[in-house]
């Protein structure tokens, strides 16, 4: 292991369990892209097992996945850790488990429940399908005890990722995702995004659009800018001191106001990060702008797994130092190395 591995490992360490009460989301490229390998080494490298709960979006460390048959790796939980999970797993752990209480959310049906591991064990876990139930499980998790949170989510317009109470997203990246270049792109524009500067707007729905002319705070009740645009263009026109934006730019959007947003003068606002769904060429107009964001993308690790389920693995030395070279300031993780760990 290189002194850089050594290092960001250690950083990695310190700044996800530096504070009390936070919610960690590890989000992958692609599918199948080692996020379970890489929470298990998570939840063994932190100290205090009956203060970390673990849950999912949807379903997690199933025997083998639903689209390709391939067969998928166990959550490994250490004695003390809490978990979200439905009663069919119960069974298979009949002295394993304590059950904590029945939950409000329901998985394919079924009730979820918390529940907390008595020894180590391999297992399956259960979790809300929508950002909004994973926010709510995870804030009545933190009130029964157990501070940290790790969701194993995603990073599309809808997911956890986006909800302002994620302190720490981990972006695990195989050659699922494509080649090494593609990858390299893939990761950039997830770290350009992450430094758009966070701001905040008193006294505003954030569902509409906002802006501000001569001191005026104005809501326009328009939610989108599908059939909206003329309305908006006149008023970038116009220059507003800010100019919020509470939905997704596509790059159908950026056909008529790529121009206006690169000689906007004022305030550019946008909701999330992963609201800006255009092309790269797109994002670096948006990127000159003088851009703030409502909630940020908390990017804190990229984890790089060289092995693909596809067979077109990656050489390991050149996929982790290519990346290396590339991110000089935020910890890279080898997730075939910390698998061995686990």
């Amino acid at each position: 292991m290189t002194q850089r591995e050594i290092r960001d490992r250690i950083k990695l360490r310190e700044s996800l369990f530096n504070s009390k009460d936070k919610i960690i989301t590890i989000a992958g490229l692609s599918k199948n892209a080692g996020k379970t390998s890489f929470l298990n080494y998570l939840i063994e490298q932190y100290p205090y097992p009956e203060n970390l709960a673990i849950t999912t979006t949807g379903h997690d460390g199933e025997e083998q996945d639903f689209l390709t048959g391939l067969k998928k790796p166990k959550i490994q939980l250490q004695a003390g850790n809490y978990f979200t999970t439905i009663a069919d797993v119960f069974i298979k752990h009949p002295s394993d488990i304590r059950i904590i209480k029945k939950l409000d959310i329901y998985v394919l049906g079924k009730p979820l429940y918390l529940a907390q591991a008595l020894t180590a064990i391999e297992t399956e876990i259960f979790g809300g399908a929508h950002k909004e139930e994973q926010i709510m499980l995870s804030k009545e998790i933190q009130s029964l005890g157990a501070n940290y949170v790790i969701i194993d989510g995603s990073l599309d317009r809808k997911s956890i990722a986006l909800s302002p109470e994620v302190s720490a997203i981990l972006i695990v990246a195989s050659p699922l995702a494509g080649d090494l270049q593609t990858i390299k792109q893939q990761l950039n524009r997830l770290y350009q995004i992450s430094k758009i500067r966070k701001t905040e707007l008193a006294d505003i729905d954030d569902r509409f659009f906002y802006y501000e002319q001569n001191g005026e705070i104005v809501n326009t009740h328009l939610q989108s800018f599908f059939k909206n645009e003329n309305e908006l263009v006149s008023i970038l026109k116009n220059q507003p001191d800010y100019f919020y934006i509470p939905s997704a730019v596509t790059d159908h959007v950026m056909k008529k106001f790529k121009d206006l947003i690169a000689n906007y003068e004022g305030r550019l606002i946008i909701k999330h990060p992963l609201h800006l769904m255009c092309s790269d060429h797109n994002l670096q107009i948006f990127l000159k702008a003088n851009l703030f964001c409502l909630n940020n993308f908390p990017l804190s690790a990229f984890c790089l797994n060289s092995y693909s389920v596809e067979n077109n693995h990656l050489p390991n030395n050149v996929l982790m130092e290519s990346i290396q070279e590339v991110f000089v300031d935020i910890p890279v993780i080898d997730v075939q190395s910390v698998i061995s760990i686990c």
